[in-house]
């Protein structure tokens, strides 16, 4: 932690316990004060974390100070993968985290355009409303700028094809994982979309929308799951299950993350192959259990 500190405190005032604690000093009183006066809450979730309970409660405290329009947790992922943090905890699974292997750097250009896209004035720790609302402004400036760039190229293109690919081998990967149960699903390839059947007539489509040859600034991708009804005697009928459609930003001029849309929250490919393949069970889970109650 301490030269991610040592990095942050260049742009942000930082309330850091190893700092903050003098001898004698109420380590709950003292780490209540310094959660009072977050605005941003940098965690970093590892397997250490979750083995201490107060690390733990030091999280619920931030939580208890979230709303509806805040969000304070700016998590990074150290020596964790997604089915350990959703294991702990599904909420912050789904949420955009910085990862501890791109390096300090990253990790640090990461939460200011975290913390510029929030749109909250207030400064991460301080009460500099000012100078934190410029920074915000750089932050979303920095980030428009980065989506311009790659987005309306060829390479965010390339990018946007090869993320469709991966959200699919990574779903894919995981049905496969049963050897015993793989027969029951069949993965098609299409190009530019794919579909993978599932027993009891449900069905996946992933595909992209609003993409160009030469952009990809407006694209979507668009995740519809299905029935097949003719499956039933009902010819020729398909029944929509749900959908979910997926906005695209820059997190790197490399990668690309998605947004649901009508939401702020941006996450990787392989938390929206998650997602993805969480959906699709449980609908797959629910028509075995109208089947099973007639």
């Amino acid at each position: 932690m301490r030269p991610l500190v040592a990095e942050l405190k260049k742009d942000f005032d930082v309330w850091f316990d190893e700092y903050e604690l003098k001898l004698g000093d109420s380590l709950r009183g003292k780490i209540d004060a310094g959660l009072r006066a977050c605005d941003y809450g940098i965690v970093v979730l590892s397997p250490s974390f979750f083995a201490k309970k107060w690390t733990v409660e030091e999280l619920n405290g931030l939580f208890a100070l979230e709303d509806a329009n805040a969000k304070l947790i700016l998590p990074i992922w150290h020596n964790v993968d997604v089915t350990v943090v959703r294991n702990f905890s599904p909420m912050l699974a789904g949420r955009r985290a910085a990862l501890s292997s791109k390096g300090i750097q990253q990790i640090v250009e990461e939460i200011r355009i975290s913390v510029g896209a929030s749109g909250r004035t207030h400064e991460i720790l301080v009460p500099n409303r000012g100078l934190q609302a410029f920074r915000n402004l750089v932050g979303k400036i920095s980030s428009w700028q980065l989506d311009e760039k790659i987005l309306r190229s060829t390479k965010g293109v390339r990018l946007f094809e090869r993320s469709i690919k991966r959200i699919g081998e990574l779903i894919w990967g995981q049905l496969q994982a049963d050897q015993e149960k793989r027969h029951l699903f069949r993965f098609e390839d299409r190009g530019i979309y794919f579909v993978i059947y599932g027993p009891f007539h449900i069905f996946l489509v992933v595909s992209a929308q609003n993409g160009f040859a030469n952009t990809v600034r407006e694209a979507e991708i668009l995740v519809r799951i299905y029935r097949d009804k003719s499956m039933d005697g009902v010819r020729g009928e398909e029944e929509e299950l749900e959908r979910t459609v997926w906005t695209i930003t820059c997190m790197s001029e490399d990668s690309i993350g998605f947004r649901k849309k009508g939401d702020s929250v941006v996450i990787s490919e392989e938390d929206l192959a998650s997602f993805i393949l969480e959906r699709f069970c449980l609908q797959i889970a629910d028509r075995l259990n109208q089947i099973n109650n007639h």
